[in-house]
């Protein structure tokens, strides 16, 4: 009667192995997948648009505002210095001009940075006239790389916008 007992408790076990097996698998599994949604998450290199619903939504105004830059005929041309001080910061310089060559003066200029490989790393800049239709500031561009500058310009009544890819060419060692 003993050894029946056993015999009783082993095939006991062994009935719960297998569905034991099927729940450390379903287990590893959600594991596994936690842990890739918990690092793709964390990927500074994977952004998304910010606002992208609202801007596919507000398509109609953006093609009336392109319409308005080619109405106001104003230029936009940008360019990124080299590192300098301590920090390795950059000069972001933008030079304005109107549709004859003119400078733009007294205008407010607004820009934001990011480089392609770091969407997410956006850098909101207020920009500051440095002389007749010439506005810049330093800022923290530290990636060698393209960088995605865009930049709103108002005066008075006047809203322009200009997006510009700049090539920076090296990065702070």
């Amino acid at each position: 009667m003993i050894a029946r007992l056993e015999g009783e408790s082993t095939a006991s076990a062994r009935a719960w192995r297998w569905p034991l097996m099927i729940i450390g698998m379903l287990a590893a599994h959600a594991t596994f997948l936690t842990w890739v949604a918990i690092v793709a998450s964390s990927d500074r290199s994977f952004a998304i648009e910010p606002d992208y619903y609202a801007k596919g939504l507000a398509w109609d105004e953006q093609r009336a505002q392109l319409d308005a830059n080619e109405r106001i005929g104003w230029e936009a041309r940008v360019t990124i210095g080299p590192a300098t001080g301590v920090f390795g910061d950059r000069l972001l310089d933008s030079r304005l001009t109107d549709r004859d060559g003119a400078p733009i003066l007294g205008a407010t200029v607004t820009a934001e940075v990011f480089h392609h490989a770091r969407g997410r790393d956006r850098l909101h800049l207020e920009l500051l006239e440095t002389a007749p239709g010439r506005y810049g500031v330093s800022a923290p561009i530290r990636r060698a790389g393209m960088w995605e500058v865009r930049l709103v310009v108002e005066r008075g009544d006047d809203h322009f916008t200009h997006t510009e890819t700049v090539q920076v060419s090296e990065g702070v060692r």
